[in-house]
């Protein structure tokens, strides 16, 4: 996650602020496995397939970002620089 983060920060344009330290990992804070007592994280549903190597779950404020306006443009911006570091990251 740490180097996702890294680069994720290195590529995001500025009108997309993200910090790593912003992020909230799963065990720590609100973010712990009594908050899904109603079902499963999906990470973990999608996880539970057998041709599924690996799965993430992220988050993201739809609102603001670190005082910025995440609108529909700016959640497709983030996307696309969201797929750029997963693919990286396999390549890597």
């Amino acid at each position: 996650m740490d180097a996702w983060a890294a680069r994720l920060e290195r590529e995001l344009p500025p009108g997309l602020p993200y910090s790593a330290s912003d992020n909230i990992r799963f065990g720590t804070g609100w973010n712990t496995a009594e908050n899904y007592a109603k079902g499963r994280m999906l990470s973990c549903c999608c996880g539970g397939f057998d041709f599924v190597r690996a799965a993430l779950a992220l988050e993201i404020p739809y609102a603001n970002m670190r005082g910025c306006v995440l609108d529909a443009a700016k959640a497709r911006e983030l996307g696309s620089v969201l797929l750029r570091v997963a693919a990286a990251a396999l390549q890597e």
